[in-house]
């Protein structure tokens, strides 16, 4: 991102506030049936043009995409219910409630069985699945993340929040191995593949926690899944992985008499002709930590989002926007807690004219580091934004979340 800032003079040092905040599923359609509690029979079905928010007490919908659709139906021993709710511009919601084939208000008694389905929406569903698994961490730590990742029954979405607690958090042994225990519950292959990629990007696994993995990968029943599986474990084993695994295995076998304090890690290109400055691929040191290995990966992690992020700088600068985008989605989903690249991201979606599309990920971003507004005017000048004033006001008027 060098080149964007050398165009802007901040007069602040940007500083990384890592907290919560929202993945985005665009065109995501679900469909579930359950039991409640009551006995009566219900499905809720959505057609997602967007990200959907839900309120802290996750009682109700507070953000649904303009164009998305959710319908709940419920049929029980004495009454049948049916809302569809509809996606209005700027993210507001309009109801549509029936009662036994008539039309009915929304009072507070319909409010209140809302309230009961919304937590199974947004497990079965996938929504806001971020803030979720970090309220959850908060209060209960990694084990209560589990519990409820255990209790969701939809290999998709039991996949996604098992993957962002995998790609978020760095789990103890214990967490590593539960995580390897729930695999046997996804019995979709491709579902199954993209938890164990996680669990091998983002862990520090041991020779037994690697056993437990391919052992799993027995499992499969798609040849072409276990192709890329272990393509993507080729990838993962790359020469900094492959050291990172050297440093592990001498640390499992005792390590250095005088303790764990300090790593490092330098990967170089083999042209001894490449510049220095381009030469270095990966040029990490980690000081005075108690698990200095551990931060060692998370740093490879984050030097590797930061890569794709260039490469989506490169790639706009060629002109080539489509594939831009596509590179600041994953450089996102790498490191979704940095507001740097979810900032960036919402910039080049408004500098194409997708100036809705940029606003929740400029609501993210505001909201993550409110700093951020005041690079906003200075973008059109150094041709990061369009140079017209009703974008620029239509960005800042943007209202952070709690704000």
């Amino acid at each position: 991102m060098l080149n964007k800032l050398k165009k802007i003079i901040v007069p602040a040092i940007l500083a990384v506030a890592m907290t919560g905040c929202s993945l985005s599923f665009y065109r995501h359609s679900s469909n579930s049936n359950y039991q409640a509690v009551d006995g009566s029979d219900v499905n809720i079905s959505m057609s997602l043009n967007g990200k959907v928010r839900l309120n802290t007490e996750e009682t109700d919908i507070e953000y649904l995409p303009a164009g998305s659709e959710i319908r709940v139906s419920s049929r029980g021993s004495h009454d049948r219910r049916k809302l569809t709710l509809h996606g209005l511009k700027d993210g507001e919601v309009e109801s549509d409630y029936e009662v036994n084939g008539q039309h009915a208000e929304f009072d507070d008694e319909a409010k209140s069985w809302f309230a009961t389905v919304v937590p199974i929406m947004a497990s079965q569903g996938g929504i806001d699945i971020p803030d979720r698994v970090q309220q959850l961490y908060n209060k209960g730590g990694e084990e209560l993340v589990l519990d409820r990742i255990a209790s969701i029954k939809h290999d998709p979405y039991q996949g996604r929040h098992l993957i962002y607690l995998l790609e978020q958090k760095s789990l103890s042994d214990k967490g590593i191995e539960r995580s390897i225990g729930l695999l046997s519950d996804i019995e979709v292959d491709h579902e199954l593949s993209k938890v164990m990629i996680a669990l091998a990007k983002n862990q520090s696994l041991t020779h037994k926690h690697w056993l437990q993995l391919l052992k799993q990968g027995q499992s499969f029943n798609s040849d072409h899944e276990v192709h890329e599986l272990f393509d993507a474990f080729g990838r993962i084993w790359t020469h900094s992985g492959r050291m990172i695994a050297a440093l592990q295995a001498a640390q499992n076998e005792g390590g250095d008499s005088r303790g764990k304090q300090s790593d490092a890690i330098l990967v170089v290109e083999s042209d001894k002709g490449t510049s220095l400055w381009k030469g270095r691929v990966v040029d990490l040191r980690v000081d005075d930590r108690q698990e200095p290995i551990k931060e060692l990966i998370r740093l490879v992690h984050v030097s590797r989002a930061y890569a794709r992020m260039t490469d989506g700088d490169n790639l706009m600068t060629e002109g080539k926007v489509d594939e831009a985008l596509a590179a600041y989605t994953e450089a996102e989903t790498m490191m979704p807690q940095n507001h740097e690249a979810i900032f960036w991201h919402a910039a080049t979606l408004a500098a194409v004219d997708r100036v809705d599309e940029s606003l929740p990920l400029f609501k993210r971003a505001f909201t993550m580091y409110p700093l951020w507004r005041e690079v906003i005017p200075r973008l059109p000048a150094s041709g990061l934004l369009p140079d017209d004033q009703a974008i620029i006001d239509k960005i800042l008027a943007v209202k952070i979340s709690g704000g």
